[in-house]
């Protein structure tokens, strides 16, 4: 991945963005306990000198200069360490007594004063950091009395390189975890960008790897894939409904074309005519219906009846369906089966219910044989509303089943019954904008197509 785009990348910039809020949030927190630390030694050290200071003022008044300058000497010398220091002036600034050499340049901090001073420890002078607080005494005396501070400037600068190493190595860590973890979401947007690419070019077999992982690109990848066999399976069906247009369309068409070429030739007598009208009309009528169908199944998958939804009796629709479709199956010598039972209602769309109900009674009585059996059920079963219509025709095999339901799709290659095939796939929109579920199962012999509504 090149670095233009890695710099161009949403997950890289938001990536420097909380790695630059983190690194200023982790120095802001050090900063806090730097100043933290170094405020309480500093009000340790400073309260340590007030006491001395009071103390040696307490001698002051007690015995005056000889025992506050005998005071002073048994500090220094029981003083192991080296840490205190004291320097007792006169009005003229003369030295009466502490171990300083002379009265420090010293810098005010408050109540107290920092200086540098110079102490032998173990080899040559060396500049050392004191802070002290100064007193003034009877007859023009003053007193200073501090402590090294020195050991503090050195814990200073080791915590300061301890939390610099700590921030150091926190942010090391945040990179180290942090560019697999962006690199990898990365790698993972580029599969989906490549595999947009490969569609884009009209390759739609192109899908995005899913890794198991179950993180949110797999799931991402999930979606995405099975939009892509949605999309792939609707071209299919597109390209399907195209070549049965091309196919169920041109027929019909050719034959108007070719009736009214003939027409044009030889006109027919003025005694056939209303027959060579009427069969035309035919011709066109199939056209027009295949259109309507289209169109109508088009609007219910766009759920454009949906607002018109009321409760529906089932019973009532039923009943309606058998009675209109009756004559056309004493017609064939068929016999036709009523069973309903008391249902609930069910929110839908009366006439589309009616129209779905109608084309599977029709495929019913068109393709059972004369002198056969239809039966129409409706019942309740665990709490849903269920319709049965079951015939001893041929049925359809079960490898079959899933594709009748596809717009213009026929069992019949030779498109020789009537039909546009487009009554399933009506009946499946119909009950995908109710919420039904229909399917085919094996009567044995015949079909039964069974639609189940859901619970109110």
């Amino acid at each position: 991945m090149r670095l233009s785009r890695i710099g161009g990348n949403t997950i890289f910039r938001l990536a420097l963005v909380y790695a630059v809020l983190f690194s200023a949030a982790t120095m802001v927190l050090f900063g806090i306990v730097y100043w933290r630390t170094t405020h309480y030694l500093d009000h340790l050290a400073d309260d340590l000198i007030h006491a001395d200071v009071e103390d040696l003022g307490q001698v002051f008044a007690r015995g005056g200069i000889p025992a506050l300058s005998r005071a002073i000497a048994e500090r220094l010398q029981e003083d192991r360490n080296g840490d205190l220091v004291y320097f007792l002036a006169d009005a003229q600034g003369t030295r009466l007594a502490g171990d300083l050499a002379q009265w420090p340049v010293a810098r005010a901090a408050g109540d107290f004063v920092t200086f540098t001073f110079e102490r032998r420890q173990t080899g040559p002078l060396q500049p050392h950091r004191a802070r002290a607080e100064i007193i003034g005494l009877a007859g023009g005396l003053r007193l200073l009395a501090g402590r090294d501070i020195n050991d503090g400037v050195v814990l200073r600068r080791t915590i300061l390189r301890a939390l610099g190493w700590a921030l150091a190595l926190t942010l090391a860590a945040a990179v180290a975890v942090g560019v697999p973890v962006i690199l990898g979401a990365m790698r993972r947007l580029e599969e989906i960008a490549r595999t947009s690419r490969g569609i884009i070019a009209g390759d739609l077999s192109h899908r995005v790897p899913v890794r198991g992982s179950g993180d949110d690109f797999d799931g991402l990848a999930a979606n995405l894939n099975a939009m892509l066999d949605r999309i792939e399976a609707l071209m299919m069906t597109v390209k399907g409904v195209s070549d049965n247009i091309a196919h169920d369309l041109r027929t019909p068409l050719a034959r108007v074309r070719g009736r009214l070429e003939q027409a044009r030739v030889a006109p027919p007598p003025r005694e056939a005519f209303a027959v060579w009208a009427d069969e035309t009309i035919a011709h066109l009528d199939a056209v027009l219906d295949t259109f309507e169908g289209l169109l109508k199944i088009a609007e219910i998958e766009a759920g454009a009846p949906r607002p018109s939804f009321t409760r529906v009796a089932l019973a009532a629709v039923l009943s309606d369906v058998a009675e209109f479709y009756e004559p056309m199956a004493e017609q064939k010598g068929q016999r036709l089966v009523v069973e309903i039972a008391a249902v609930r209602p069910v929110e839908g769309q009366r006439d589309l219910l009616f129209r779905a109900l109608a084309n599977l009674v029709d495929n019913a009585i068109k393709y059972t044989p004369d002198g056969g059996r239809i039966a129409l059920r409706l019942g309740m079963v665990a709490g849903q509303a269920q319709i049965t219509i079951a015939d001893n025709g041929p049925g359809i095999p079960e490898s079959a089943r899933a594709k009748v339901f596809q717009r213009l799709y026929r069992l019949e290659e030779s498109r020789s019954m009537p039909g546009s095939g487009l009554g399933l796939s009506l009946v499946a929109a119909v009950a995908e904008l109710h919420g039904a579920r229909v399917s085919l199962e094996d009567e044995a012999p015949g079909l039964r197509v069974r639609l189940v509504f859901p619970k109110p």
